[in-house]
């Protein structure tokens, strides 16, 4: 009896204070470093840091630290923007010509990629796997014409005849014309474009070969004629049966402002959850200058004859001013809004004028809002990021950015180019930031890269190949030693 009073007298033994924030400590009464305990009362992930540690819950967090593509910043630098080299960067093509497009080739036997490449006096496109981009952007399949002034300018894979195997479509807009290759084994051979199937205007006046996209089983392509331009629809499938097709009754969207630029971008994605996808297309000169995107349901387009107007668009977006031209094209980033539909990323159309901006808004899917002026109807925004401009003045919008899930929250990161900086710049914004309500700028990205020298255009283009646990994000640097092409490993 007299024991058991003693014992409720006494203090109850507590976990060990000699470091602050210590739970995992067996109640020794003494300062044993217990569990990771380093001993120091301001040192609680025991990485040898205390006052200078930027986050001391996290081991791998500590001044000097190596950095990684993971939302940390490990090295406490303070520093959101860090040189391509310091995330194990592979400077993988030199001096081969500026690249003009990047497309992953899904369904090899790895990660597979193709690029368009234009040098002073020819133009080809390049099909490699991964491994050997890094090493030489020769090694591979190549695709050339003996006509080609910019083969490769649209360079996209889609599964045109349903077979469950992508095609690789290319345009040419010097040419004006498409080209198709029905199936592709890579393998260090040579492929004359002029045998493939193709699509050119034929007898109609005009060009295509710089904006295409596919909704379902429709092809849409834009046609370029005298003054003005149109959106003209195909049977996907068909392209593959013909050496050569033409425009000739094709279905067809027109647009009565012959100088709004009306299909300068075309992007076929799902919006509104039917099942069915859509066709984003973009008119930068439209809406005395600001800009306007239309939104075409893609129940319309089954039918590849479908004679439509501007006026048939289930919603039409105008830009935010003349020095913010909307139309540079579209980006589809997933669910980030949480509503569970798939959401849009809409950007302007820069021509790199002095000082010119690249804005990003994002658009809820779901159901197609009301037409109207997109600051009335965009969630966030992102301001303030630079293009990169061709000498021929063509702005290459949004070949500078794409979308994945890199961190596994569902919503995709948006990994941009900002090239036109000096040096030029990648950001990557973190989904389940931007899909939030807000005006959001560089210094919220929760990863930023840089290239190595003044003015060399790191981020022109860039694309994701593979997945994140075993891809790499390509971005080109057109302004490094005649053509520069960098593969940085995705690290999440």
């Amino acid at each position: 009896m007299y024991i058991l009073v003693l014992a409720a007298c006494l203090p109850p033994i507590v976990p060990d204070t000699g470091m602050t924030g210590d739970t995992a400590d067996t109640g020794d009464t003494a300062d044993t470093a217990d569990s990771g305990e380093t001993g120091n009362p301001d040192d609680r992930d025991g990485d040898g840091y205390t006052t200078d540690d930027c986050d001391d819950t996290d081991p791998e967090a500590y001044p000097g630290a190596p950095e990684g593509l993971d939302f940390v910043d490990a090295d406490c630098d303070g520093v959101a923007i860090e040189n391509v080299v310091s995330f194990a960067g592979v400077r993988s093509v030199s001096t081969t010509g500026y690249v003009l497009s990047l497309t992953p080739l899904p369904g090899g036997a790895g990660p597979e990629v193709a690029a368009g490449v234009l040098t002073e006096s020819s133009s080809r496109v390049m099909a490699t796997t991964l491994a050997d981009l890094r090493g030489d952007l020769g090694e591979g399949t190549a695709i050339t014409h003996a006509d080609a002034e910019s083969l490769g300018f649209d360079l996209f894979a889609a599964d045109l005849d349903g077979d469950h195997t992508p095609e690789l479509v290319m345009g040419d807009p010097g040419l004006g014309a498409y080209f198709f290759i029905p199936y592709l084994d890579i393998g260090g051979t040579t492929i004359d474009a002029a045998t493939l199937p193709s699509l050119t205007p034929g007898a109609v006046p005009g060009s295509v070969g710089f904006a295409a996209t596919t909704v379902g089983t429709t092809f849409a392509v834009t046609h370029a004629g005298s003054g003005s331009t149109g959106v003209y629809l195909l049977s996907a499938a068909e392209l593959l049966g013909h050496a050569s097709s033409t425009l000739a009754g094709a279905g067809l969207i027109s647009d009565d402002d012959v100088a709004s630029g009306f299909g300068a971008n075309l992007t076929g994605l799902m919006l509104d959850g039917d099942g069915v996808d859509d066709l984003v297309v973009s008119a930068p000169a439209g809406a005395l200058l600001r800009g306007e995107v239309s939104l075409f349901d893609g129940t319309l387009l089954q039918d590849p004859s479908a004679v439509l107007e501007v006026a048939d668009a289930a919603s039409t977006f105008t830009g935010q001013s003349a020095a913010l031209r909307l139309g540079g094209g579209a980006q589809p980033v997933g669910d980030v809004t949480g509503d569970g539909h798939g959401d849009l990323m809409l950007t302007t159309y820069a021509t790199g004028d002095a000082g010119e901006e690249r804005t990003w808004y994002l658009v809820a899917g779901g159901s197609f809002s009301a037409s109207g002026p997109l600051l009335n109807v965009a969630v966030s925004r992102i301001e303030g990021l630079s293009p990169y401009v061709l000498p021929s003045e063509t702005p290459l919008s949004v070949r500078s950015a794409h979308a994945l899930d890199l961190d596994g929250g569902g919503g995709s990161e948006l990994i941009v180019g900002s090239p036109s900086e000096s040096p030029g710049k990648v950001f990557i914004f973190r989904g389940e930031d931007y899909g939030k309500a807000g005006v959001f700028t560089a210094a919220d990205a929760m990863v930023g890269i840089q290239g190595t020298e003044v003015e060399d255009n790191f981020g022109a283009v860039l694309a994701v190949v593979g997945t994140p646990q075993t891809g790499a994000l390509l971005t080109s640097a057109p302004g490094l030693d005649g053509g520069t092409l960098w593969s940085v490993d995705l690290d999440f």
